[in-house]
């Protein structure tokens, strides 16, 4: 298991600033045991402003991770809401419960929905159960429509698994839709027409998966904040209650690369690898541009809901070429 260090300041973070959100989208006071969390901000296609999805559950983390322990109800459970967001882009000016629809019903829900605009009207991507009627199952990618008027999201679409048993998230969609892929699965991977296609070599890069949409560039090329993860290990052994055992715990961290792909989906730009606050766990997975600054949406601790604002000139000077 390889050391974590925390990545050094960068062009990038000199400028970032981060400002929260949400934590606890419910009403009720003491009743109120569900958080919001891992948001998705896009601009609206009909230049009506910007929303944004979030993720709300009914657990907290335990150790060692990923253990949960949960705040109400008998198994894990997820819900989601949407927003639109402020002029300045730093907070939400309204927001809801999205009534999601599915036949039969997912017991889970739609885990970290993705927002992007297609055909006129709202879509998300979000990962449900292959067995969306049982508690158990393995997750699988969706696609889901959204109308903004009545708050309801019908699933359209389920797609396959690369492999069988592996649970399938954060495939990274395109928010124009002209690409010539599906969806960014992994480096230089790609998913066109439900098959999995490698445009180049994944060798020597790092291994990032997906976080926000592909935003364009204007050049036929797609800009994208993804996420990487390091696993640290104690360097004292404490004593576990819960395993009855003296061990060193493994802490997972969370770092992110802004990344520039061409029109087939290969890697053609990386970033220094950064992190939004000192915090073990930050997932970005939404990002528009707003003037000369880039906005990135993203969650911390499974809890808790921000916004990044970094300028453009930062990110696009900072990308190195790969070749």
């Amino acid at each position: 298991m390889s050391e974590f260090m925390l990545p050094a300041v960068t062009s990038l973070t000199r400028n970032l600033v981060v400002k929260h959100v949400l934590t606890l989208p419910e009403k009720g006071g003491e009743f109120n045991r569900w958080s919001a969390f891992n948001p998705s901000i896009c601009e609206a296609g009909d230049g009506s402003g910007y929303g944004m999805t979030m993720r709300s559950s009914n657990y907290i983390f335990g150790e060692p991770r990923p253990k949960v322990h949960l705040t109400v109800g008998t198994y894990v459970e997820t819900r989601v809401w949407f927003g639109r967001l402020t002029e300045d882009m730093w907070g939400l000016e309204s927001y809801g419960r999205v009534d999601v629809q599915a036949d039969p019903p997912l017991t889970r829900g739609a885990e970290d929905p993705r927002l992007y605009w297609r055909d006129g009207g709202w879509e998300f991507m979000a990962t449900v159960l292959d067995k969306p009627h049982a508690e158990h199952g393995i997750g699988r990618m969706a696609r889901f429509s959204f109308d903004e008027q009545s708050m309801t999201a019908r699933i359209q679409e389920v797609y396959k698994a690369r492999r069988e048993l592996r649970v399938e998230k954060n495939w990274t969609r395109t928010t124009d839709g002209s690409s010539g892929f599906d969806f960014i699965y992994g480096p230089n991977l790609v998913v066109i027409k439900n098959k999995f296609k490698e445009v180049a070599s994944q060798k020597d890069l790092p291994p990032l998966r997906g976080g926000t949409q592909l935003l364009p560039l204007g050049d036929f090329t797609y800009i994208a904040c993804l996420h990487m993860t390091h696993d640290k290990r104690a360097k004292e052994p404490v004593f576990s209650n819960n395993r009855m055992m003296v061990h060193y715990p493994v802490t997972r961290h969370y770092t992110h690369m802004f990344v520039r792909y061409n029109s087939e989906g290969r890697i053609i730009g990386l970033s220094d690898e950064f992190r939004f606050q000192d915090l073990p766990v930050e997932y970005a997975s939404g990002m528009v541009q707003h003037g000369d600054n880039y906005v990135v949406s993203f969650g911390v601790e499974d809890k808790s809901t921000w916004l990044a604002h970094i300028p453009v000139s930062d990110v696009l000077e900072n990308i190195r070429d790969i070749t």
